[in-house]
């Protein structure tokens, strides 16, 4: 039977850049819910924020998922590591 090996630095290294760029996505997605606009008639604002507020909701959306990803990376290479020290000989 053949095996295979997983270098689990890189997937924790890959883990920690993707949770981080959740984090920043996260993070713009907070920052694009001030957008106003003021001085335009009230429906054009209207429609701005509403625009605004759910373009918004979807950056953080993206970034939670991209940041759940980095972490189930992470929990894979800790897997990958339980098992092969349970199960490879030495």
């Amino acid at each position: 039977m053949s095996g295979f090996e997983v270098v689990t630095g890189s997937l924790r290294q890959t883990a920690g850049r993707a949770q981080s760029v959740g984090g920043r996505l996260v993070e713009l997605g907070g920052h694009a819910r001030g957008i106003r606009s003021p001085g335009e008639p009230k429906r054009t604002s209207a429609s701005l924020e509403r625009f605004a507020s759910t373009w918004s909701a979807g950056v953080a959306d993206l970034g939670h998922g991209v940041r759940g990803i980095g972490l189930s990376t992470d929990a894979a290479a800790s897997l990958y590591d339980v098992t092969d020290r349970g199960a490879m000989p030495q």
